[in-house]
C-alpha cells in the first residue's frame, strides 16, 4: 500500500472515478460501425503474400503457422473462414479488420470510462484506426489485429477493474491478459508491467480469497488453448511452418527475440526512439504526439496509476520494436494506440480549460467547436490514405500465382521462398490450382537442411534422395539474391515471375526446372 499511496493517494480519484450508467457503448458502436464502413470500402479480395498469405491459407486448413504459432487465432480464424462470404482470402481479410475495428471502438470506451466526453473519445480511436499503419493492416489479414485488440480490452478492464475492484472484474483483466499471452510474445511484457501495477495499487482487492479463487483459473485456463499446437503437430497437419522447433519454442518464438533482455537493448531502443517518433508522425500527424504530451500531464495529476499504465503499454511496444530479431513496425501500432488514448485527454483537457473562461451563454457551441475541431484528426487520416490504401480493386498477387502455378510442368515439386510460397500455397491448397504440384513447406527442411536459404544443388541432391519426390521434376524460385548456377545441376527458366518481398516487390525474377547436369558430373 505505500506504493499505492505514492501514485494515487485517493481510492477514487477524479480520473478514475466510475462512469454512471453505460454511455461508452453508444460512441463504441458509432466507432466500429464507422471504421468497418471504411475497411470494408477498402477490403483486399487479393491473395496475399508473405504472412498475409500464410494467415490466409493456416487457419483455413488448420495448420501450424510460424512462431509463436498463434493457436488463438487459427482457431477463431479458421472457424470464421468457414463463413461463406466471398473466397476464403477476402473472408480472412474480412476477420482482420473486424478486429481492427472492435479495437477502436475498445479504445474508444476506455477514454469514456477515464470521464471523456464521447465524441472525443470516438475522435481519438478512428484517428487510430485510420492511421496508416493501422488501416494497412486492417485491409489484409494480420495477427497484430487480435493482439491490439487485447491490449485494447486489456485497457479497458483494468480500468473498470481499478475503478470496482470486485473480483469478477479483477478476473475478466486475468482472462484477457491469459488470451494476450497465447497469442502474442508482446502481451508478456505488457501484461506484466500491467499487473504489477494493478497488484501494488490494489493489493488488498487483488490478493483477496475470492479473488484469487477467480483470477487464478481466469489466467491459467486461456492457456490450454496451446495445446493445440502439440495435437495438431503430431497428426500431421498439411501445412506445417516450422515443424523442427519443439512447441515450447514455438511458443517462445526463440528466433525472433533479437536483444531483448540484453543491457544493450537499452541503447538500441534509445536509437530507434527517433525513427519511432517520425513514423508514428507520418501516420497520425503530429498533433497527435502533441495532445498525448499533454494528455500525460493531465492525466498524471488526475490518475496517475491510469497514466503509467497507458504509457508504460506503449513504451513496451517501442522497446520491442527496437530489439525484436524482425524490427516488425506493425508493434508500434500498440504504442499509436496508446498515444491516440492519451491525445483524447489532451484534447479534452483543451475542451475544458476554453469552456472554463467563455461566457455560459456561448458554453455549448464553444465545446461543440472544438469537439469538431479534434474530429479532423481522424478526417485527415481519411482523406490522406484513403486513395493510397483502397485495395479491394488489386489482384497483382493472384495474376502472379495464377501463371507461376500454370507454368509448372505436371506432378512437380516446388520449392520457393517464404514470400511467394505463402501465396502459392494458398492458391493450391485452399482453392485448388494445380492440384498435382507439391509445394514444399517447412517440413522440408528434414532433407534440405533449411527452410529459408536452399540452393539449387541441395534441392536436387535432396529430393532425389526423398522416396516420395523421386523422379518428379523439380522446380525452383530462389531466395532474391541467391545463384541458381551450379557445375551439377541444370536450370532451365520456365517463366519470369513478379517477386514479392514483404507487402512489395522486388525486381522480376524466374521459376526454373532443375535437373542433374550429368556432363558436369563428368
Amino acid at each position: 500500500m505505500p506504493y499505492c499511496a505514492r501514485i494515487n493517494p485517493v481510492a477514487n480519484d477524479e480520473g478514475l472515478a466510475p462512469a454512471r450508467g453505460r454511455r461508452d457503448v453508444p460512441w463504441a458502436l458509432v466507432t466500429f460501425s464507422l471504421a468497418t464502413a471504411v475497411y470494408l470500402l477498402t477490403l483486399s479480395h487479393d491473395v496475399g503474400t508473405f504472412d498475409v498469405a500464410e494467415f490466409q491459407t493456416i487457419p483455413h486448413l488448420f495448420g501450424v503457422a510460424h512462431p509463436t504459432g498463434y493457436p488463438l487465432f487459427t482457431i477463431i480464424g479458421g472457424v470464421w473462414s468457414w463463413i461463406p462470404i466471398g473466397r476464403v482470402a477476402t473472408r480472412m481479410n474480412l476477420f482482420s479488420a473486424v478486429l481492427f475495428a472492435s479495437a477502436a471502438s475498445v479504445l474508444c470506451s476506455v477514454g469514456v470510462r477515464l470521464r471523456l466526453r464521447g465524441a472525443v473519445s470516438a475522435s481519438a480511436a478512428l484517428t487510430f484506426a485510420f492511421a496508416t499503419g493501422t488501416w494497412l493492416n486492417a485491409v489484409h489479414v494480420d495477427v497484430q489485429s487480435l493482439h491490439l485488440l487485447l491490449v485494447a480490452l486489456l485497457l479497458l478492464t483494468w480500468v473498470v477493474a481499478y475503478q470496482d475492484p470486485r473480483p469478477r472484474h479483477i478476473a475478466l483483466m486475468c482472462l484477457v491478459v491469459g488470451f494476450g499471452l497465447v497469442h502474442h510474445g508482446l502481451m508478456i511484457v505488457t501484461a506484466a508491467w500491467v499487473l504489477a501495477l494493478f497488484v501494488a495499487c490494489r493489493w488488498r482487492a487483488a490478493t483477496r480469497a475470492a479473488t484469487l479463487r477467480l483470477a487464478i483459473p481466469a489466467l491459467l485456463l486461456p492457456l490450454l488453448t496451446l495445446l493445440y499446437l502439440p495435437l495438431r503437430d503430431g497428426s500431421a497437419p498439411l501445412l506445417d511452418a516450422n515443424p523442427r522447433r519443439s512447441w515450447w519454442q514455438k511458443i517462445r518464438g526463440d528466433g525472433f527475440r533479437g536483444t531483448m533482455g540484453e543491457l544493450r537493448s537499452l541503447g538500441i531502443w534509445g536509437r530507434a526512439v527517433g525513427h519511432h517518433r517520425e513514423l508514428i508522425s507520418s501516420w497520425t500527424g503530429g498533433g497527435v504526439l502533441l495532445l498525448a504530451v499533454l494528455g500525460i500531464g493531465v492525466l498524471m495529476r488526475r490518475a496517475p496509476a491510469a497514466t503509467w499504465a497507458i504509457v508504460g503499454v506503449g513504451l513496451l511496444a517501442s522497446y520491442v520494436q527496437a530489439n525484436a530479431a524482425d524490427s516488425n513496425d506493425r508493434y508500434i501500432l500498440t504504442t499509436v494506440l496508446a498515444l491516440c488514448l492519451l491525445a483524447s485527454i489532451g484534447a479534452d483537457a483543451v475542451i475544458d480549460a476554453v469552456a472554463a473562461v467563455v461566457p455560459p451563454r456561448r458554453l455549448a457551441v464553444t465545446s461543440a467547436a472544438l469537439v469538431a475541431l479534434f474530429a479532423l484528426l481522424p478526417l485527415n487520416g481519411l482523406r490522406a490514405n484513403y486513395q493510397s490504401l483502397d485495395a479491394h480493386a488489386i489482384r497483382r498477387n493472384e495474376r502472379n500465382g495464377l501463371d507461376v502455378l500454370r507454368s509448372l510442368p505436371k506432378s512437380c515439386v516446388l520449392w520457393a521462398y517464404w514470400d511467394l510460397r505463402t501465396e502459392l500455397f494458398y492458391l493450391r491448397y485452399v482453392e485448388h490450382v494445380r492440384p498435382d504440384v507439391t509445394i514444399l513447406d517447412h517440413r522440408s527442411t528434414e532433407f534440405l537442411g533449411s527452410s529459408f536459404a536452399v540452393s539449387a544443388t541441395s534441392l536436387v541432391d535432396g529430393l532425389e534422395s526423398a522416396p516420395a519426390y523421386r523422379g518428379r521434376p523439380i522446380c525452383f524460385v530462389p531466395l532474391p539474391g541467391r545463384s541458381v548456377s551450379s557445375s551439377t545441376v541444370k536450370a532451365t527458366v520456365l517463366t519470369t515471375t513478379e517477386r514479392p518481398w514483404g507487402l512489395s516487390y522486388l525486381t522480376p525474377g524466374a521459376v526454373y526446372v532443375l535437373e542433374h547436369n550429368r556432363l558436369g558430373e563428368a
